[in-house]
């Protein structure tokens, strides 16, 4: 083998490595672009789980508080039916 023939094959050995060289820094790139496209996801998906929690627990504290008054509302509601039935019973009293 000629020393021109080890150069052409030297050169396109080199040739193949530069190739496999920017093959593999463009799949880093790509890769690195992957993972960073994946971070964000991960940071959108969190503020939606987060931003879904704070909802349901406004919900839940809105639930307790409507409670809460249907509660104090009823209440009221009976003492009223109670004091009513006690006047009632007076007016009657008196006719009777």
């Amino acid at each position: 083998m000629t020393d021109e023939e080890i150069n052409r094959k030297f050169e396109l050995v080199a040739d193949h490595l530069a190739a496999l060289a920017v093959s593999q820094q463009k799949a880093e790139e790509r890769a690195t672009r992957a993972d960073t496209r994946i971070d964000r996801l991960e940071r959108v998906l969190m503020l939606a789980i987060r931003a879904g929690q704070r909802e349901r627990n406004e919900r839940r504290e809105k639930t307790n508080t409507l409670e809460d008054a249907m509660t104090k509302l009823a209440e009221s509601q009976a003492h009223a039916d109670r004091r009513l039935d006690a006047l009632i019973d007076i007016v009657q009293g008196g006719k009777q």
